[in-house]
């Protein structure tokens, strides 16, 4: 609906993307000043930081059915689960 007014209808497909890739650079970023485990952590990190820039590369305004319900939700639990297996 248009009245949702997300980024992407507000700034454009494009623009928001560039935002997403910007913030998935922080959050990558970020893992250099944790302190204790984070050398530990960062593999899984690195995993889950280029899901997240697939997710966006492949993303299209007129994307099938379940791109966002299935693969890009998945990211959070495919996220924990190499936390908590490895």
């Amino acid at each position: 609906s248009i009245s949702l007014g997300t980024l992407p209808q507000r700034l454009g497909v494009a623009r928001a993307k560039q935002i997403g890739y910007t913030l998935v650079l922080v959050f990558f970023g970020l893992d250099f000043f944790k302190t204790g485990i984070g050398v530990k952590e960062m593999p899984y990190d690195a995993a889950i930081a280029v899901l997240m820039v697939a997710a966006l590369f492949f993303a299209k305004q007129n994307q099938p059915k379940y791109y966002c319900g299935f693969f890009v939700e998945s990211i959070p639990i495919v996220w924990f689960l190499l936390y908590y297996l490895f």
